[in-house]
């Protein structure tokens, strides 16, 4: 026994330092070699390499079919294979040396991450299920939103009164006007107009959004506690919901985003409560106004929210009939207001319609690709594109990570676009295809939040966003004929005016200091949208070979999110994918409370 231990640990000490190094210097040039780095990644290889060496991530697919074991043999290679085009670097570094170098490096690094997603697999597959449902009382969902609601006050009292952006002052200016318009959810700017009618200040608003938020992370830790799922995971889970530095500090930025994914998290966690209890959860009256709520924020404080609810109300009759018609008719009163509310009350309020080119993103972006390229265009179709933007003016713009440069050009003629979207369609689909090469090559430029697992800061807006400026000129978001014919005026915003002067300087920076410890070296992977996904897909991968496949679609509203931001991203910013943070947590714990096939056997 000891010398097949000693076997096992020399081959894993050897696995470990190929493994290792060779993902080291994929992910490292030569020249730049930090020993701590290094061995960590060495040591990692050798701890992924024991368990592969040992056998001991094969035990729990010993129960399995064939089938079964085909298919996680296929999906583990094919999610570590996509893990490490992830994970290589935009310039990489190694092209410039011998081929067999380069492919010994992307092997291991391969071979790394299929160790690395095979572990988390095995932990969460050979994981005894820690109790059944627990009985606990509903006192403990505040006690649970204590943490985070401290967490946003330290937070609030550093960058007092809240964090505003662009979008964020738009919406404010509304709110002090009598003109509205969608461009941003409309909702939340109606809900910061009677935050203002108790305190004409930006503070109201982010009292009302960290204290929903804080609600909401204390809801989602009391069910998972309720279900059985381990306490130590649990405090995990609820330590990152509170302490993880995303989280905290969006919670004090006035952004549709943060209530948005939030709002998210809470209905994926209600429609595991639903499929979990097999519809009886159902059967409360206050389990369905919480329903509602949750969708109602779903669809009113992001544009992307209403399809997802068409899609999942298209989706889920396909699986649940019996005992789930409460739910359908939560969906369908959901639906329901929106057209009220999107029709008749916008008319009466002489409500803007979002532009419409704001969803066109992505073919923008690929024309502009495209342009750049002086890729294979007829003379009709330069003519149709130079009339939006002209060609020099396509190039001299056009920023591989970002739509908004041209977007936003005061050049860039919007109108064949909205007068002509069948000509502009057909337009840019037939470039499309004749440059397949630079179309594609532009998508993935643009989707790279999506899916990378290393991206430079320079083709990333700011992950941490603090207080960027003292004062702001009216931001409008309307055409400058609007704003003419319509005598819209808003004031310009200025920071001070809202008493500043209580913000606490030296905590701002301390927190800036710790998040900072992200933003470098291997940390800087925790702050990526992309890692929180792959870990997501391994946790789901785990739940249907326990064979619970149907709580997979508790993720269905998650996954419709993330395909409709991708459709549409309009830059590298990681608060468009902030759902990623916070949804991981509750599939965690799911893989944890499902009941794996040797339970379901005792």
């Amino acid at each position: 026994m000891n010398n097949k231990f000693s076997l096992y640990l020399t081959i894993s000490i050897l696995a470990g330092l190929s493994v290792g190094t060779g993902t080291y210097f994929y992910t490292h040039p030569f020249q730049n070699i930090h020993f701590v780095s290094l061995i960590l990644f060495i040591l990692a290889g050798g701890i992924f390499s024991f368990g592969i060496v040992s056998g001991s991530f094969f035990k729990p697919y010993r129960l399995l079919s064939k089938k079964g074991r085909m298919f996680s043999f296929v999906f583990l290679v094919v999610l570590s294979l996509i893990m490490t085009v992830a994970l290589k670097p935009a310039s990489f570094h190694l092209w410039g040396y011998y081929l067999l170098a380069t492919a010994a490096v992307s092997v291991a690094a391969f071979l790394f991450l299929l160790f690395f997603v095979s572990a988390v697999a095995w932990l969460l597959l050979t994981f005894s299920k820690n109790s059944d449902a627990l009985i606990q009382k509903k006192r403990y969902m505040l006690i649970y939103a204590l943490l985070p609601l401290a967490v946003s006050l330290i937070y609030f009292w550093a960058f007092y009164p809240g964090i505003l952006v662009i979008d964020s002052v738009n919406q404010w200016q509304q709110a002090h006007s009598t003109f509205f318009n969608d461009w941003h959810p409309v909702m939340m700017t109606w809900i910061i107009l009677l935050t203002t009618k108790v305190w004409d200040n930006p503070a109201a608003f982010v009292i009302v959004q960290f204290t929903t938020v804080s609600a909401i992370v204390g809801y989602v830790v009391y069910v998972f506690r309720s279900l059985g799922a381990n306490r130590w995971l649990v405090i995990t889970g609820w330590l990152f919901l509170s302490l993880f530095p995303m989280d905290a500090l969006y919670s004090v930025i006035i952004w549709k985003d943060t209530l948005y994914c939030y709002f998210l998290l809470w209905l994926t966690t209600m429609l595991v409560l639903v499929i979990h209890s097999r519809g009886a959860w159902l059967k409360s009256y206050a389990h369905l106004i919480g329903l509602y709520l949750s969708i109602a924020g779903l669809i009113f404080f992001r544009h992307n929210g209403w399809p997802v609810l068409l899609v999942t109300i298209v989706i889920f009759p396909f699986f649940f009939r019996k005992n789930y018609w409460r739910m359908y008719g939560v969906f369908i009163a959901a639906a329901v207001t929106f057209l009220i509310v999107t029709g008749p009350i916008f008319s009466y309020y002489h409500v803007y319609p979002a532009d419409k080119t704001e969803s066109l993103g992505i073919p923008i972006q690929q024309i502009g690709g495209i342009i750049k390229d002086n890729g294979k265009m007829s003379p009709s179709q330069k003519s149709f594109f130079n009339h939006i933007f002209p060609a020099k003016e396509w190039k001299r713009v056009y920023q591989p990570s970002q739509v908004d440069p041209v977007k936003f050009h005061k050049g860039f003629n919007k109108t064949p676009i909205r007068t002509n979207p069948i000509g502009f369609a057909k337009n840019w689909a037939s470039i499309v295809l004749q440059n397949p090469k630079q179309a594609t090559s532009a998508f993935l430029s643009m989707e790279q939040l999506v899916y990378k697992l290393n991206i430079p800061q320079n083709q990333m807006r700011p992950i941490f966003r603090y207080k960027a400026f003292s004062s702001y000129r009216p931001v409008y978001f309307l055409s400058a004929k609007t704003i003419k014919q319509d005598h819209v005026h808003y004031k310009p915003f200025h920071y001070s005016a809202y008493g500043t002067q209580y913000a606490n300087v030296g905590l701002a920076s301390l927190i800036k200091s710790y998040n900072n410890l992200f933003l470098s070296g291997l940390a800087r992977i925790f702050v990526l949208p992309a890692f929180y996904l792959y870990l997501t897909a391994v946790f789901l991968f785990v739940i249907v070979l326990k064979g619970k496949w149907k709580l997979l679609l508790a993720a269905v509203p998650a996954f419709l999110n993330l395909g409709s931001m991708a459709a549409a991203i309009p830059a590298q910013d990681p608060r468009y994918l902030f759902s990623n943070y916070l949804l991981f947590i509750p599939f965690l714990l799911l893989a944890t409370i499902v009941a794996g096939k040797r339970e379901q056997n005792v």
